[in-house]
């Protein structure tokens, strides 16, 4: 047993024997948290706070003071347990640490308590994004219902693009169903197409293309999205693209894909890679 574990232990066993009182407790929990020593399971905390005939954590100043010395510790214990009357107590001090645990629980009832805004950041993410990445879908859900947009960008970049990075399929799928426009949301001027190129994200890629993105996009360069799967190592992508483009997926030819105001570089660049895939069989 560690060191930790045993100031734990210690800790609940003086408590439950009241050679502690709980004004001491109190005092050696905000030791042990500058000491960093804090660590009581969830089982432990919940022994703790049920401690006598009425729950130890009764007074309003003593929940507010244990949550400004254990923070998001007992906020996430506070929302795992369902307990409504004391984040009730502690929402307006300590709100920041109860946005992440209502999400993760998917706890609705905490979320419509807590969350005023639903655009708000929190560790550098949207509330949503943190859901969607999470896969919390009921909590992505509350969200959006409650106002929480998707096209927010942070350094130019969406939430859609910020999945498409990190290959999260499932958030992207979301995302799309709700709103299939933002298949066509530009991030830092470039396209969700080019962005699952650049990362070598297949899956989002093939999804992207199911919900419309635009294959004629083009960046501030005047590279479009083939350009990108020229120069991409994965075949994949050229070989996607050209299925598209050709006259026997969709029965059109290459000009039928290109608008009066769309530069035919494209045209040229398929042609060209046309070319060289019939010079090498």
């Amino acid at each position: 047993m560690t060191s930790r574990q045993n100031i734990s232990q210690n800790f609940l066993s003086a408590i439950k024997t009241k050679t502690m009182s709980f004004a001491t407790a109190l005092k050696e929990i905000k030791t042990q948290t500058k000491n960093g020593c804090i660590s009581l399971p969830v089982a432990q905390l919940l022994t703790l706070y049920q401690i006598g005939p009425h729950r130890v954590l009764y007074s309003k100043d003593m929940i507010r003071s244990i949550a400004k010395v254990t923070g998001a510790f007992l906020s996430d214990f506070l929302v795992e347990q369902n307990l409504i009357q004391e984040i009730n107590i502690i929402k307006e001090v300590e709100r920041i640490f109860l946005y992440l645990p209502a999400i993760e629980h998917e706890n609705i009832s905490v979320l419509n308590m807590v969350v005023q805004d639903a655009n708000l950041r929190v560790q550098g993410k949207l509330l949503i994004e943190e859901a969607l990445f999470q896969n919390k879908f009921k909590a992505a859900q509350w969200l959006y219902e409650n106002g929480a947009r998707l096209d927010i960008k942070e350094d130019g970049y969406s939430i859609l693009h910020n999945l498409i990075i990190e290959n999260h399929v499932l958030g992207m799928e979301w995302i799309l169903n709700k709103e299939p426009k933002h298949a066509n949301i530009s991030g830092c001027l470039y396209s969700t197409l080019m962005t699952a190129i650049d990362f070598n994200r297949v899956e989002a890629f093939d999804l992207l293309l199911n919900f419309g993105a635009d294959i004629n996009a083009i960046d501030p360069t005047g590279s479009y999205v083939a350009h990108y799967a020229v120069e991409s190592p994965n075949n994949y992508f050229l070989s996607s693209l050209l299925k598209v483009y050709s006259v026997d997926y969709f029965g059109h030819d290459i000009n039928y894909y290109v608008t009066n105001e769309t530069d035919h570089t494209i045209v040229s660049l398929i042609r060209s890679v046309f070319s060289i895939m019939d010079m090498t069989k």
